[in-house]
């Protein structure tokens, strides 16, 4: 814009479109000399200030979305279920009959623990049984179904459905049940050949299956005076060692908004580089 005043002293302003020009003369019109200095004033283009407009907009919902991405990303891995199979044998405390093994522990009354079995069995001198123990080592709860089942060769062992219930038992987090005989010698491992015992059971209505390869529950060392094993992990159902992961549909919910910022978040570095390469 340029300044100048009239013959009345008052200040007037005039555009200039192009440059910034420092402009010496006398204007014949109003007949007073004046030194004006002019600036450039850039024009307004409506279209570009709308594109230009769209544009930050687009790259803020873009730096949101990504945000939001990494935080629920975390938030779905943070929010898994995960429990922990373990298998033991509780017989004599040790170094009876020269085992020098641990007990299982935690066992009947230990602090978060559900004991799904005879208690009276699990609290007698010499309990001399097998034993899985599930712990729910994630943030969230789980349902173990009733079907509950261990296999081993011919035999199958459904012992548990009474004490599940037909609604489920609910795992909370930081939580333990046992699950072990119900009856006097109903689930001695050593006497009923619990060797290289698949274990199935349902978890949040989805399926899984372990192994107990090293025969925990046949009791160890077999035929002595004392078959105590203490608890032996055998299977990590959000890691290797099950074939899937324990599902919740929460995390579901959270994994595909945080991936699909991420993939946003992704996409917006590539056009950047794209961008700069060009």
């Amino acid at each position: 814009m340029g300044l100048f005043r009239d013959l009345d002293g008052d200040a007037r302003q005039f555009a200039v479109t192009e440059g910034a020009v420092e402009l010496a003369s006398t204007l014949e019109f109003f007949r007073v000399p004046y030194l004006l200095k002019v600036r450039r004033a850039p024009l307004y283009n409506a279209e570009e200030h709308f594109f230009r407009r769209k544009k930050t907009m687009r790259i803020q919902i873009q730096n949101k979305l990504l945000a939001l991405g990494l935080l629920t990303f975390s938030a779905a891995v943070l929010a898994k279920a995960d429990v922990i199979v373990y298998v033991g044998y509780y017989d004599l405390a040790p170094p009876a009959g020269g085992n020098t093994g641990a007990l299982p522990n935690p066992w009947i009354g230990s602090p978060n623990t559900t004991f799904l079995g005879s208690s009276s069995e699990a609290t007698s001198s010499d309990p001399d049984e097998s034993a899985i123990r599930l712990t729910n080592t994630g943030t969230t709860a789980v349902t173990l179904s009733q079907g509950f089942t261990v296999t081993s060769g011919a035999s199958s062992f459904t012992l548990w459905d009474s004490l599940i219930g037909a609604g489920g038992f609910s795992i909370l987090p930081g939580q333990t049940v046992i699950l072990s005989g119900t009856t006097a010698n109903g689930f001695d491992g050593s006497d009923i050949g619990l060797t290289n015992s698949t274990i199935s059971f349902t978890l949040n209505g989805t399926a899984f299956s372990v192994v107990d390869s090293n025969s925990i529950l046949n009791g160890s060392p077999i035929g002595s005076a004392n078959e105590t094993e203490p608890w032996t992990q055998i299977g990590d159902l959000l890691g290797s060692n099950n074939p899937s992961p324990v599902p919740e549909p929460s995390s579901v919910l959270l994994t595909s908004v945080g991936t699909a910022g991420l993939l946003i978040g992704l996409k917006r570095k590539r056009s950047q580089r794209d961008r700069h390469l060009l």
